[in-house]
């Protein structure tokens, strides 16, 4: 049960924050030549039916799809000026309900929250990109530490309101201990829409695999900002004469499908 736990909210911060933050991290040489643009605005739906989260059981993921993403909202849309827009959206009504959604598929909230290593994970991969994200943290300064990925990544957070007393409470107790409370959901107000954009640049180029297959892929963004020698490690794969594409992510067994909305 811990397993499948840890698994299913991981799964829920892989589809709300990763849809976000990993193909920003698709680096790109702005100075590359033989790179090109889509000859229309267009547009990507998720395909939610090719999406696979580290082998995860395709019903509960499906299920967690369904109660957390506003699937009308969320979208990939790339432009003919080279740049995309990228958004994902959550359910209105998700943090009203998703205590009762987690309890009904046995999952111990609290305890996963709480046994969350926020310090290592920012330690190891989000400080290193994005200097000062501790410093921002321990201040309790959460819309200043989404700033630096903003500044680097073009990500942004919009519906969490950070006056709410609750929400303060609880980001006073992220900075002070870099763990996350048992309660977190409860501090999040029940009417809370949250929306994660990410504004990039984007480059299309025909390569050659090494077995000698010719493909299409899209590349997203240039180098983070604050770190150059980032290295990518995702790129969406274009099929089906750009009616849909295929991003794989090796390492995270993480595999997500997009196609024309």
């Amino acid at each position: 049960m811990k397993k499948t736990t840890a698994r299913i909210i991981t799964t829920v911060i892989a589809l709300v924050l990763l849809f976000s933050c990993v193909f920003a991290l698709c680096a790109c040489n702005e100075k590359e030549e033989n790179t090109a643009v889509f000859k229309s605005d267009t547009r990507y739906a998720v395909d939610y039916e090719n999406l696979n989260m580290m082998d995860m059981n395709k019903t509960l993921v499906r299920v967690i799809v369904n109660a957390a993403i506003d699937k009308d909202n969320t979208y990939f849309e790339f432009k003919t000026d080279g740049t995309m827009h990228m958004q994902v959206q959550t359910k209105a009504g998700l943090f009203k309900n998703v205590n009762g959604l987690l309890t009904n598929l046995g999952v111990d909230i609290s305890s996963a929250l709480s046994s969350f290593d926020v310090k290592t994970s920012v330690d190891k991969y989000v400080e290193p990109m994005f200097p000062g994200f501790t410093q921002k943290l321990e201040s309790y300064d959460l819309q200043g530490a989404l700033g630096l990925i903003k500044h680097s990544l073009g990500f942004n957070i919009e519906g969490l309101d950070l006056t709410d007393a609750k929400v303060k409470e609880a980001v006073k107790y992220v900075g002070d201990n870099m763990a996350l409370p048992a309660d977190l959901l409860d501090a999040i107000p029940q009417d809370t829409v949250l929306k994660l954009t990410l504004d990039t640049q984007y480059a299309i180029r025909d390569l050659t695999a090494s077995d000698g297959t010719q493909f299409r892929a899209i590349y997203l963004g240039y180098k983070v900002k604050d770190n150059p020698q980032t290295a990518p490690f995702g790129i969406f794969t274009l099929k089906d004469n750009d009616a849909s594409a295929y991003l794989s992510i090796e390492f995270m067994n993480i595999h997500i499908a997009i196609k024309t909305a």
